[in-house]
């Protein structure tokens, strides 16, 4: 997926933590107090890995509860997070709601576990205008923030020991936010619901005789919404039983007119470009029994200009998008299946072809590859299951296939178009007919268009030497019928006893 959609997701994703501390979601209308707010904060972050929330005086003055040097810290396996965040208001507003205040400014340093001081990052997260307003009831409190703009700074990298130039920022402008968080037994849930009207992005890395990265970009109109469920209390030595633990969530991200301009050089070789969007999207959920994804973007285009080519490459692409939804739990019963797979109205500047048509004799048409499958099966293995499945799946099925349906077969490339469409049924009690794999039974419709011209035209630039051009079209003759003036058709069929006919003729 494009680099532009995931920086936006992640920034956005970013800044709401760090504005919130904790984020939450929905309204009730009942009251919380500044204690109450407060408490969440630290019990919320207490309960993802090693992480503590500690503050070196609480003061109560009239409705507003002051929390001075507050201290963040948490350390995984991999990554320790360490920031001072100073002093935070919580304000009651005398209507059961309380307003948050935070510093405009402050610094988190990411790094090593026990080598923070000569290996991290700095990042300095800055907001303007930011208005944080607080609801609902101890166990369910809403956060309704706006902020005029949101910026997350690095300022350092230091990298054993050593301080590596360069700095990043990312400014999200217009920035709206819901989030609810919510306490129901041993789980804690979360729902979110984030829009941005800009983000504003800039990285410039100039290490003196390595390497210098430059990258700008602007992205409009980013929204995202997410449901999460987690239990209250996780082991972060075992996170692969996170599923187990009845852990969910739901992702859905979109990004409107999206533009980045790019430029690398490590001394031995350079190159510059442009891409933008007019939309991209990404959809995930995943729980223990099931995962969805579908992710993809619009009328894209890339420029690129490198030492190693000889000429500018352009290239424009109408969608680019994939699809998987896959059951993950073992199941008695059926489970629906689906994936998919788009890359449409693709092309290239007309030096790009030259390489493999000098002579112009091949069209330039766009070209398009569109995959779509459905079906149904079930599992014998939980596949989220840290001890079962997932091992086993290079060794043989998972367990069984009843159903396949090819929805949607288009290739359409230099003037020719290949078609298809099918379903088949297996019998997964039979794994001798077809040895190792069930039965299938069925039948799959195909039709070719232009291929013969293809084939003519490709023995002109002498790429196909005019024997195997025949072979070729013997070969077609032999598998499929004409349909109309260079349109061939083939209909492959399995039959219940096991034989693969090809229109009639029998091929196994």
């Amino acid at each position: 997926m494009p680099a532009t959609r995931i920086t936006a997701v992640a920034v956005a994703r970013t800044a709401a933590s760090a504005t919130a501390l904790a984020v939450a979601g929905s309204a009730a209308m009942a009251d919380v107090t500044a204690e109450d707010v407060w408490t969440q904060w630290q019990e919320a972050l207490g309960s993802y890995g090693e992480g503590t929330l500690t503050a070196g005086d609480e003061s109560r003055e009239g409705d507003t509860l002051t929390v001075s040097d507050i201290s963040l810290e948490m350390e995984e396996e991999d990554m320790a997070v360490s920031s001072q965040i100073g002093t935070v208001s919580f304000t009651e507003n005398g209507d059961g709601t309380v307003t948050v205040t935070l510093p405009e400014s402050y610094d988190v340093m990411l790094g090593q576990p026990g080598s923070m001081e000569d290996n991290h990052a700095t990042l300095t997260v800055t907001n303007s205008g930011l208005d944080v307003q607080v609801s609902g009831e101890p166990e369910e409190i809403t956060y309704d923030i706006t902020a005029d703009s949101y910026t997350i700074e690095l300022t350092e990298i230091v990298d054993a020991g050593e301080t590596v130039p360069g700095e990043a920022t990312a400014t999200l402008q217009g920035f709206t936010g819901s989030a609810m968080m919510a306490t129901d037994g041993e789980m804690r849930d979360l729902d979110a619901e984030m829009s941005a009207d800009m983000l504003d992005l800039l990285v410039d890395v100039d290490v003196p005789g390595e390497m210098v990265v430059d990258i700008s970009g602007k992205f409009e109109n980013i929204s995202l919404t997410e449901t999460m469920r987690t239990p209250l209390e996780m082991d972060p030595e075992q996170p692969e039983m996170l599923m187990e633990s009845g852990a969910m969530m739901d992702l859905n991200v979109e990004a409107g007119q999206s533009a980045l301009i790019f430029a690398y050089d490590d001394g031995s070789e350079s190159a510059s470009g442009a891409y933008s969007a007019a939309g991209s999207r990404l959809a995930m959920a995943v729980s223990a029994d099931r995962f969805t994804l579908d992710e993809g973007a619009t009328d894209m285009a890339l420029q690129l200009q490198s030492e190693g080519i000889p000429f500018p490459v352009n290239v424009t692409l109408g969608e680019l998008g994939l699809a998987i939804d896959m059951p993950l739990s073992a199941s008695e019963e059926a489970e629906d299946f689906s994936a998919g797979f788009v890359i449409d109205e693709l092309t290239v500047n007309e030096e790009l072809w030259m390489m493999a048509d000098p002579s112009g004799a091949l069209p330039r048409d766009p070209a398009s590859l569109i995959v779509r499958f459905s079906g149904s099966g079930r599992l014998d293995e939980d596949l989220a299951n840290p001890t079962g499945g997932m091992q086993e799946m290079s060794q043989e099925l998972p367990g069984e296939i009843y159903d396949l349906s090819i929805d949607e077969l288009t290739l359409r490339l230099v003037g020719a178009a290949l078609s298809g469409t099918g379903s088949f049924t297996f019998d997964n009690s039979d794994l001798t007919t077809f040895e190792g794999m069930p039965r299938p039974e069925g039948s799959a419709t195909f039709r070719i268009e232009g291929v013969n011209t293809l084939l003519g035209q490709l023995a002109d630039m002498g790429l196909i030497p005019p024997d195997q051009i025949m072979g070729a079209r013997m070969m077609l003759g032999l598998f499929a019928e004409s349909v109309g003036e260079d349109e061939l058709e083939s209909r492959i069929e399995v039959t219940p006893e096991g034989s693969v006919l090809a229109n009639g003729q029998q091929l196994r």
